[in-house]
Parts: structure tokens; C-alpha cells; sequence
């Protein structure tokens, strides 16, 4: 298990089905499926075993291309005759069409060289990383230490990292190997949201990769694609950016796997950037054409993108459809896939959305389960369903239950994403609703006033948010700062709202929340026009128990009762 998760680049990889499309190599496959086998009786190999049939894996190799070139030769020499016999029996007279089947030939072997090019340096990377994992990792790591830690001692995670500081010692002289070891220390970091080492291993594989010249271009885009996942997931959006473009421009040479591994990858950009609509356009035809069917993991990616753009833009029947696909990939993938979480949050968070509050908090609660056991309870996905849970508690008036799960989030996150990171924008917003609600209100004055003005600088450099925005307006209106109140609801008015279609539950939501400021401010025709359109809004979403249409009507009948 652990020389698969190594070679794969994932320490958290399991054995499910389609395991061997991640081992290239037919010999590991083979060691593999002998070691790892569920039933004990196929089980052959012992870790020893599999020890020595891995140091012997050059004299395999060896024996099996010795085997192959002389199957090869004897073909040819069969073939040789077969020509020769048919030059002397056609004669001179088909000169002409020999030399047409002489250029085939050429042809095919050029094709057939560049192909056998091809597979050696496939081989040379996968000989470098296998070289690497058992010697620099394994070979110091203490078996015996459990601590996954970076600290100095042993275990497997300081054998890491002490083995990623001698990476460009060792291998500057083979950039391919270079960029083929970086690249796998970059995925494990990446695995563990180390982001910034992470981002220095996969930077040196994009390096060594375009010093090695065409060699890889294929091995260059899966490079760029994780740098551009990396830089998307902590908020660097301006990285993950150039990163997606330069591999999609790579992806031209790298034939059609690449190009439909960075579309999906812009795509997922695309969503994070709140460019929904794009998002869609680029990733539909992905899934139409089925140009991903082949990679489970992949075509799960890509429901789950697809769910988060329809969910984003109010599509719930279509989000639910998707994210119901991508469950049933994590399924296969097996009970310690976190995709099978990140399917419960997700299929959670549409049915927070749908007013769902029981079952979406039964799933929600699985979602933390399975990232806390294939993950940890330290790790930033182990938070995501439980910031989803917390908005249940809001939307139904539970302002100290949210408040206390919030909080917990932005311990759990302190040290692992910056304060300006979208995730952590969502909790103080959320957070200040709460305090504002609860009585808390030197609090979430204080966080209202952090949030830079419409006409402050700093809120060019920051992409302000549709749904945040609504959530600091409520927070505003809590407080009876209707001056700032009107200004979020006019930012989104003006600006926000046209990347998100008509109708829409963000903007049922702000007719809302208008109809409130009008009111407060006593133009009883505004607030009475904004209260129908919010009505008819919302309607279209929530059924007529939802606390959100409950709160509705209470205001209603609060304002018809006053002067």
C-alpha cells in the first residue's frame, strides 16, 4: 500500500477500483496486485518478497526488453523474407509501388521510434521516483514511528522532508527526473495543505520540465494543472491564473487527455472566480463528449464542478443531479476516498440551500466524519461541513449555537489560511450576523468596520463577494446602520448582481433586504413594493415553512401593524 501511495503521490491513495491506471509500469502493477490482494490465498508476496523483486526491477525490465526485441527481430526477419520472396516474383515492373510501401515503412518506424522514445522517458521518470521513494524516503524512514509530523526524527513525514532537500543534488543532471520527483513531493505536500512547500516543489518541476525541452509536454500540463489547483484552493487567484493559461497552452502539443485536463481545471478556476456562467460553457462539453469517462477521479471532479456552478447560480435540481454523480464515483473510490466527503458536503450544502435542515445536517455530519478520518481533524476540509451546519443554526435564529461552531472554524483555521482567503471572509461575515443578532454588538460593529467602503481603495484590490456583501447588509441593518446598510445593498445592486441570472435567490434576497432598509427608513411605497417582489421571489425556492419566508411574513405583519 505504501509503495503505491508513494509512486502515486498521495499517502492517502487507496486500493479501489481502477487502482492500476495511477502505475504505469506493468511490473509494479504486477508486484502490487501480488501484495495487496483481498483474498489472503492470492496474497503471494510477503513485504520481503516484495523487497526483493523491487531491487531486482532493472534485471526484470532487462529480461522482459530481451524478450520483446527478440520477438521483434524475429518478426522482422520473418517479414525481411516475406519481401524479399515478393521483390523477386513481382519484378522490376513494381519499383514504384515498393518505393510507396518503403516510405510507409519509414514512416511507421519514425512513429514507432518517437513512441519507444516516449515510454523510456515514462520509464526514466518512473525508475527516478521509484529510485527516490525507496532509498531517500524509505530507506530512512524509522518503520516503527508513527509521528506525521515535520519535526526532525523519523516517521515517513520527516523522512519527506528530509529527502526533498536533496532532490536537486541528486537528480540536476536528468531534468525530466527532476521534474518527475518534484512534482510527485508537490502532490503529497499538497495532500497535506502544506501549500507553500507544495508550491516550491511543483514551481522546480515546472522549471526542470521546460529545461528538458519537449520531452514531456504531457508530464508539464499535470504539473501546471496541480500548481493551478494549489494557488486556487489558498486564494491566489492572479497564480492559479497564468498557471491554468500556460497549461492549456501546453496542453496544445500534449495531445487531447491534457487539453481536457485543463479545461476542467480552468473551469474549476473559473467557478472560484464567480465566473459561473463560464464555468459551465467550458465544462459542459467535457461532460457530453464523456472526454473524462475513462479516469473516475476526473469525471468526479468534474460533476462536482459542474454542481458548484448550478448551485452558484441558482440551479438547484441540476446542482443535486451532479453532486448525486459525483457520490456515486466516491463510493467506488471506497470509505476512505475524501471525495466521499466532499460528496456529503456538497449534496449537504444544496439542501441547506432548499430549506432541507434535517437530512442536510445528517449528511453534513458524515461529510466531517469521513474528512476527519482519511484527513484529520486538523485539516482545513474538516471544517467545511460544519461551516454549512452553522448557517442552518442562522437561518433558523440559533445565533449562540452558530456563533459557537464559527468559532470554532476560525480557531481550527488561524494558522492555515490568511485572514483575506475567501473561506475565512464567509466565517467573519457569518460570525458578525450572529454577534449583531445576539446582542454582541461591540463585536460586530467592530467587524462591519473592518470591511473596506465602496470607494476605498483596498476594496479595488479585494473581489468583493454577491453572497457576502447580502450577509454584511443584514449585519448593517442588525445594527441600524442603514447609511452602510444602503451602500452594500446598492454595491450589489449596481455591480454584483449582473454576473448572476434573473430569477435568482440572491436577488429575492436582497428585494428582502431593501424592503427592511425602506422600511427603517419609513418610505412605506418602497418597503411595501420590496416586500411583494420578495415574496414572489423566494417563493420560487422555499417551501412556505422555511424560516426564511417565516421571517418574511413576520415583517410583513410588523409593518402593517405599525403607523
Amino acid at each position: 500500500m505504501l509503495v503505491f501511495q508513494l509512486l502515486g503521490g498521495d499517502l492517502r491513495g487507496a486500493l479501489g477500483p481502477g487502482w492500476e491506471a495511477r502505475i504505469a509500469d506493468p511490473l509494479l502493477r504486477e508486484d502490487i496486485a501480488l501484495a495487496a490482494a483481498i483474498d489472503p490465498q492470492q496474497r503471494s508476496l510477503d513485504a520481503r518478497s516484495l523487497a526483493a523483486r523491487l531491487r531486482g526491477l532493472e534485471p526484470r525490465r532487462a529480461a522482459r526488453r530481451q524478450a520483446r526485441e527478440q520477438a521483434l527481430q524475429a518478426r522482422l526477419q520473418a517479414w525481411r523474407r516475406r519481401r524479399e520472396l515478393r521483390r523477386r516474383r513481382l519484378g522490376a515492373g513494381l519499383t514504384a509501388v515498393l518505393g510507396v510501401a518503403l516510405l510507409a515503412t519509414g514512416a511507421m518506424y519514425l512513429k514507432t521510434e518517437q513512441r519507444r522514445q516516449q515510454a523510456e522517458t515514462a520509464t526514466a521518470q518512473r525508475e527516478a521516483m521509484l529510485a527516490f521513494v525507496t532509498g531517500d524516503i524509505l530507506g530512512q524512514a524509522d518503520p516503527y514511528d508513527s509521528r506525521s509530523s515535520g519535526a526532525a526524527g523519523g516517521g515517513i513525514r520527516a523522512a519527506v522532508d528530509r529527502a526533498a532537500a536533496r532532490v536537486d543534488a541528486r537528480l540536476h543532471g536528468d531534468p525530466l527526473a527532476a521534474a518527475a520527483v518534484h512534482g510527485m513531493l508537490g502532490n503529497i505536500y499538497f495532500a497535506q495543505d502544506a501549500h507553500d512547500r507544495a508550491i516550491t516543489h511543483l514551481e522546480k518541476a515546472r522549471t526542470y520540465a521546460l529545461a528538458s525541452g519537449a520531452g514531456d509536454p504531457a508530464g508539464l500540463v499535470q504539473v501546471e494543472t496541480t500548481l493551478c489547483d494549489v494557488h486556487r484552493i489558498g486564494g491566489h487567484l492572479a497564480q492559479a491564473e497564468e498557471a491554468c493559461a500556460s497549461a492549456l497552452e501546453h496542453a496544445r502539443r500534449a495531445g487531447p487527455g491534457a487539453r481536457h485536463l485543463a479545461t476542467l481545471k480552468l473551469g474549476q478556476l473559473r467557478s472560484e472566480q464567480g465566473r459561473h456562467q463560464e464555468s459551465r460553457q467550458l465544462l459542459q462539453p467535457l461532460l457530453e463528449q464523456d472526454t473524462l469517462g475513462t479516469d473516475p477521479r476526473l469525471r468526479g471532479e468534474l460533476h462536482w464542478a459542474l454542481g458548484l456552478s448550478a448551485r452558484a447560480l441558482g440551479d438547484y435540481v441540476a446542482a443535486r443531479e451532479h453532486f448525486g454523480q459525483l457520490l456515486q464515483v466516491a463510493k467506488a473510490m471506497g470509505e476512505d476516498s475524501s471525495w466521499l466527503g466532499w460528496a456529503y458536503n456538497s449534496l449537504g450544502s444544496v439542501l441547506v440551500e432548499t430549506g432541507e435542515y434535517e437530512r442536510a445536517d445528517a449528511l453534513l455530519q458524515r461529510a466531517h466524519e469521513v474528512f476527519a478520518r482519511t484527513q484529520g481533524e486538523e485539516q482545513i476540509e474538516t471544517q467545511m461541513p460544519d461551516a454549512w451546519r452553522a448557517e442552518i443554526r442562522l437561518l433558523r435564529g440559533q445565533w449562540d449555537e452558530a456563533s459557537a461552531i464559527l468559532q470554532r472554524i476560525r480557531q481550527a483555521w488561524q494558522d492555515r489560511l490568511p485572514p483575506e482567503h475567501a473561506q475565512q471572509q464567509r466565517i467573519a461575515a457569518s460570525l458578525a450576523w450572529a454577534d449583531a443578532m445576539a446582542g454582541r454588538t461591540e463585536q460586530a460593529r467592530a467587524a462591519l468596520a473592518a470591511v473596506p467602503r465602496r470607494n476605498d481603495p483596498a476594496q479595488a484590490r479585494a473581489r468583493s463577494s454577491a453572497w457576502r456583501t447580502l450577509r454584511w447588509s443584514r449585519v448593517a441593518l442588525a445594527l441600524d446602520e442603514l447609511e452602510r446598510a444602503g451602500e452594500l445593498l446598492d454595491l450589489f445592486e449596481e455591480e454584483l448582481a449582473q454576473e448572476l441570472p434573473d430569477p435568482h435567490p440572491l436577488r429575492g434576497e436582497t428585494r428582502c433586504l431593501r424592503s427592511e432598509w425602506a422600511r427603517r427608513r419609513g418610505d412605506a411605497a418602497l418597503a411595501v413594493e420590496g416586500a411583494a417582489a420578495c415574496r414572489d421571489s423566494l417563493a420560487r425556492y422555499y417551501a412556505p415553512g422555511d424560516p426564511r419566508l417565516q421571517h418574511l411574513e413576520a415583517t410583513r405583519a410588523a409593518f402593517a401593524a405599525a403607523p
